[in-house]
Parts: C-alpha cells; sequence; structure tokens
C-alpha cells in the first residue's frame, strides 16, 4: 500500500448496475458467512433492498482468474472482481440470475492492491466500538414485518440493554429486587431473568 502523501485519491470511477452473476467472486475473500447471518442480510434486502454498493475491481481482459472451485478462467472482457459485497451478491443471484446489483466500480487494477484491500477493509470497521444505549434505543425503535430481521433487533436490544445496565451496575431502588430493570439512557424496561 503506498504511502499517502497530500490529498487523498479518489479511486471510485462510479456506481454502476451489474447482472449478479457478472461479478466475478474473489477467490481470496476470507469472509464465511453463517445461515444466520445470509437470513439475516436475506430478510434485510427483501425488506428495504440495496441500499449500499458491493466494492470491487476491474480486472482486464485476457487475464487469468481463479475461481473459487479451483478452476481458472481466462477473461474475454474486462469484469469486476468483488472486494466486499460477495454475500449480498450470492443472494442477489440466487433470488434470480438477471438480479442486478448496485457495484462501486474502481480504478484498481493489480490483484497485489485488491489484496491490500481485502485484508484490511472489513476489519477497519470491526474496530468500531458500539454504542450499547444508542444500539438498544435504535433497535428498539424499528419494525420490519420480516422475522428474522425483527427477532435480530430485538435480540440486539436485549444484549445492548444488557450491557448498558451491567456498566452501570444498576442497584435496585429502596434495597428489594424490581421486576424490571430499566436502562438510564435509553429509558427501556426489560423484565429481570
Amino acid at each position: 500500500m503506498a504511502k499517502a502523501s497530500g490529498e487523498v485519491r479518489d479511486r471510485i470511477l462510479g456506481l454502476i448496475n451489474v447482472k449478479a452473476g457478472e461479478l466475478l467472486p474473489n477467490p481470496r475473500n476470507w469472509r464465511d458467512h453463517p445461515p444466520a447471518q445470509r437470513d439475516l442480510m436475506e430478510g434485510l434486502l427483501n425488506a428495504i433492498g440495496f441500499v449500499g454498493a458491493a466494492l470491487t475491481i476491474t480486472v482486464k481482459a485476457g487475464a487469468t482468474v481463479e475461481l473459487e472451485d479451483g478452476s481458472t478462467l481466462v477473461l474475454d472482457r474486462d469484469r469486476p472482481m468483488l472486494v466486499d459485497g460477495h454475500m449480498r451478491q450470492e443472494i442477489a443471484e440466487s433470488h434470480h440470475p438477471d438480479q442486478e446489483v448496485p457495484i462501486l466500480l474502481t480504478d484498481i487494477e493489480s490483484i497485489e492492491e485488491a489484496d491490500e484491500l481485502l485484508t484490511v477493509y472489513d476489519p477497519i470497521s470491526a474496530m468500531a466500538k458500539t454504542n450499547h444505549a444508542k444500539m438498544a434505543g435504535l433497535a428498539g425503535s424499528i419494525a420490519t414485518g420480516v422475522d428474522a430481521v425483527d427477532k435480530a433487533l430485538a435480540d440486539m436490544r436485549l444484549e445492548a440493554v444488557a450491557e448498558v445496565v451491567d456498566r452501570a451496575k444498576i442497584p435496585a431502588k429502596g434495597g428489594g429486587r424490581e421486576a424490571c430493570l430499566t436502562c438510564p439512557q435509553c429509558s427501556a424496561k426489560f423484565p429481570r431473568q
């Protein structure tokens, strides 16, 4: 990765929609998506739709690309390869082979640079800390009507409130045991277990 000096380069060429089957999966993608995560993403896509773009690089015509099954493909034309968005692409393609997926097309063409991006893109996002009080309030304010999504939101809210309550070490009023705990930051009430 080149050292930054001066102005930050804009590597985005554009936002376009392409058929899910036209996107090349990155054979070096290190993320595995468990069924529960896939079900949640599918529910979210069904309830809301695409609201973010997959991140891609351009692989030039004539390049030999390793596929996930270990075979190789020589490209007859330029094709976008995923850096981020593999699960969304798979879900879209499973719904309909002609389903279009929004992608950010970048000017990154070298596999080495793509590998650098693939290696650090998600881990940098994962470094963010959760504000549990805000998460509890936000998750408690949403209902999508999609069972998998609504269950996940309820679970997120309970986990977030439990973390806030645990960190605050909230004593019961009057020394007795109250039937409910109240989050000190979002005022949500939760039954004691």
